[in-house]
């Protein structure tokens, strides 16, 4: 075998045009090539990264625009894999960003839904008071409720001493005055224990720089001739964060407080609208 020959056989790219070598070492070669120059896809990075930063979404509802972006570039991003002929490096990323934004908005939701739900639940326990209050005719006790439970006096024995502190002032005199003149609240002390107070419904859950919650009661009484009638009523409460620093440790206090009742209401399976030209705010 000559020299030539030799250096032939070793370098398969001296081979002649067509032959099995030629074609084999052309393909090896073109496909190192596309894969050194696959450029990346920028929308898939984009979608990336929007979906990690849909985290945000869970601290604050403004931020609900995060994960929506995500979703829009992961699919824009696997339309291009898909029908385009272009060679781009990245398949892997949309899919991620979209189990991202999906997860992150769906724990958003549940986390507030659940949230609220725990709100409805203590505002049930705290809305008997008021009733309470009105039923016993303890109208200081009424106003109290008014007040977070760390505001509120200490419990003294008799309705007598708890009114001493209230309507010092000519202002709050003229307030305690106007609220003892109010219909609804004159109707359910003159029912007392004659009435049956039962929570209804849900009147909604809002949130602002606190948390708003109301409910809707019915209250049953016998009428005259024996027989019984029901109207209903709104209770708006509201649970306050209160910051207090004690021994320099800055402790976060939550507390519940009576805002209004409104009343008469006509539920909307009556063909009422719950109350709702009353916010209770």
């Amino acid at each position: 075998m000559s020299d030539s020959e030799k250096v032939q056989e070793k370098n398969p790219q001296n081979t002649a045009a067509g032959s099995f070598f030629s074609k084999s070492w052309k393909a090896a070669s073109e496909s190192q090539s596309v894969a050194e120059y696959r450029s990346v896809s920028l929308s898939a990075i984009i979608s990336l990264v929007l979906g990690i930063l849909s985290v945000t979404f869970l601290f604050h509802w403004g931020f609900f625009f995060v994960p929506i972006l995500a979703f829009f570039f992961a699919v824009l991003a696997l339309v291009r894999f898909r029908f385009t002929g272009e060679m781009l490096w990245g398949h892997w990323m949309p899919p991620i960003a979209m189990f991202l934004a999906l997860f992150f908005t769906a724990f958003h939701y549940t986390m507030w839904f659940c949230f609220d739900r725990i709100l409805m639940t203590q505002a049930r326990q705290f809305a008997p008071l008021v009733f309470d209050a009105l039923k016993e005719d303890d109208l200081p006790r009424y106003l109290e409720l008014q007040r977070l439970r760390f505001q509120r006096q200490k419990t003294v024995s008799s309705i007598e001493e708890r009114w001493k502190p209230l309507g010092k002032s000519e202002e709050e005199a003229e307030s305690i005055d106007m609220l003892t003149k109010e219909t609804l609240l004159r109707t359910l002390i003159a029912l007392g224990d004659k009435a049956d107070v039962t929570f209804y419904k849900s009147g909604g859950v809002s949130h602002d720089t606190s948390d708003y919650v109301s409910l809707i009661y019915a209250v049953t009484y016998p009428n005259g001739t024996g027989e019984k009638e029901t109207f209903f009523v709104k209770v708006f409460l509201q649970r306050i964060l209160d910051e207090v620093t004690e021994q320099g440790v800055t402790v976060v206090r939550a507390g519940w407080k009576f805002n209004s009742l409104k009343g008469p209401i006509l539920p909307k399976e009556f063909g009422g609208n719950d109350g709702l030209e009353n916010n209770g705010r």
